[in-house]
């Protein structure tokens, strides 16, 4: 395209682009100015690709199994892709991974998990086979929507997205949530504990996951008579639970006596407040 104003006339499954500019400027004399748009734009690999994931409903905060098989719309024409990238909530299992290319388990060339992707580089090209991605995940909110996207290795930087095959064939739901006061799921703590510096059961972990709310969440110690032994740090894991560490030490620093202490997780929302409370023995 030379001139403004040209048609939009490129060969592509989409019809229409829309372009959206939201325009500020921090001097109220002076209007922000458009000068000029440009538009970068590859051929499709498909005519289109759909997409869905089973099952829809699952629990929360449990490594759930999911399915997701990827439907391509091929026309002569269309090249065809090798490569899947998959956006996960929490960072899946390479060792759980099973990829299908027309109803036959093959191993992927390649495997490479993040935080919040995965992505599969197929051992050939596909162009009318269905794939299907077999991995696990967990979930923590309601109305998931796992994104994939198809691509190719010789366009690293261009990815074509997976529609859904129907509405929210590409959503996974989580019915407990909405009809429950529940916050807190999946909650481990460790029961005992030894922090005498010989490296093993040095330090308890608390390890849950938080629902239906951002709030960050509470997990103090205290004693059996009620008293605040100390309050702990955590931080969030790429699975999206949230780890807490507690090695036997009090508000000032120092070893607590043996014996048994409680551990208090609680979560402060405005539709509620949760708590989780569990026995912590420490021996030396």
């Amino acid at each position: 395209y030379q001139r403004s104003g040209e048609q939009f006339r490129s060969p592509s499954p989409r019809r229409y682009v829309q372009v959206q500019l939201i325009l500020g400027s921090d001097s109220p004399e002076t209007a922000a100015t458009v000068r000029s748009l440009s538009i970068e734009f590859t051929d499709a690999f498909l005519s289109g690709a759909q997409g869905e994931i089973h099952p829809r409903t699952v629990e929360p905060g449990v490594t759930q199994a999911f399915s997701y098989r990827i439907v391509p719309l091929w026309v002569s024409r269309d090249s065809g892709f090798d490569r899947v990238l998959m956006l996960t909530p929490s960072p899946a299992d390479p060792g759980d991974l099973v990829l299908r290319i027309g109803g036959v388990e093959i191993e992927p060339a390649a495997v490479r998990v993040v935080e919040d992707s995965l992505l599969v580089d197929l051992p050939r090209t596909v162009r009318r086979e269905e794939v299907e991605l077999t991995f696990s995940s967990v979930l923590t909110k309601n109305a998931t929507l796992f994104k994939a996207f198809v691509g190719i290795r010789r366009q690293p930087e261009v990815w074509q997205p997976v529609d859904p095959l129907q509405r929210s064939a590409t959503t996974v739901f989580l019915p407990s949530v909405p009809g429950s006061d529940q916050m807190i799921a999946g909650v481990s703590v460790r029961p005992f504990i030894s922090p005498n510096g010989d490296g093993i059961g040095d330090e308890a972990e608390i390890r849950f996951h938080v629902l239906k709310t951002d709030v960050p969440p509470q997990v103090r110690i205290y004693s059996l008579n009620g008293q605040l032994v100390r309050s702990l740090e955590g931080q969030l894991q790429p699975d999206q639970s949230h780890l807490f560490l507690w090695r036997g030490l009090d508000r000032s620093e120092r070893l607590v006596p043996p014996g048994f202490y409680v551990c208090r997780i609680r979560v402060e929302a405005q539709a509620g407040t949760a708590n989780r409370h569990h026995i912590i023995s420490v021996a030396y």
